[in-house]
């Protein structure tokens, strides 16, 4: 009887933790997706060139309706195919913008066009990027994956549970 208090007790500590761990998954998640649909798309800052206002691990979300930055601003842009930048607009000219990062002793070598700029600065989280650059890789794939097991073990315990307390009681008869 004992045992089957202490089995219980452990599904119930199984449960609560495989809730959380779930539930904090989707927050991340969420936090990750959502802004995005309302035109505030997230990066995450990998260099210390903006530092020490962007630290390194922190998600940038950036009003992609905001083309139009002014000196001070900071702001996304596209470097290339794959290559995000975020700086802080150091001078407007006719050519473009011309950006640096904080941590930068001077501004980035090339002008960055009208048509480059993603979006403005809109706010940032400190190291949540350090969490979800492991959840838009492969490792998302592996987490999801324990997520189900550690969520379904407790039912087939259940199961297995029940069917032993069948089976005592036709024992019994």
């Amino acid at each position: 009887m004992e045992q089957r208090q202490d089995i219980g007790r452990f599904f119930k500590i199984w449960r609560i933790t495989a809730g959380c761990l779930t539930g904090l998954v989707i927050l991340i998640a969420a936090l990750e997706i959502i802004p995005g649909f309302f035109g505030y798309p997230s990066y995450i800052v990998l260099s210390g060139s903006m530092e020490p206002a962007l630290p390194v691990g922190s998600v940038v979300y950036v009003n992609s309706r905001s083309k139009s930055p002014e000196t001070g601003d900071i702001v996304t842009y596209q470097m290339s195919e794959s290559v995000r930048v975020t700086h802080r607009v150091a001078d407007v000219s006719e050519d473009g913008y011309i950006l640096q990062g904080d941590a930068n002793r001077s501004p980035d070598l090339k002008i960055v066009s009208k048509q480059q700029i993603i979006g403005v600065y809109a706010l940032h989280i400190p190291f949540l990027g350090y969490i979800l650059s492991v959840l838009r890789g492969r490792m998302a794939i592996v987490i999801l994956t324990i997520l189900i097991v550690i969520n379904v073990i407790p039912d087939i315990g259940g199961m297995i549970n029940k069917k032993r307390g069948r089976s005592r009681c036709r024992e019994d008869e």
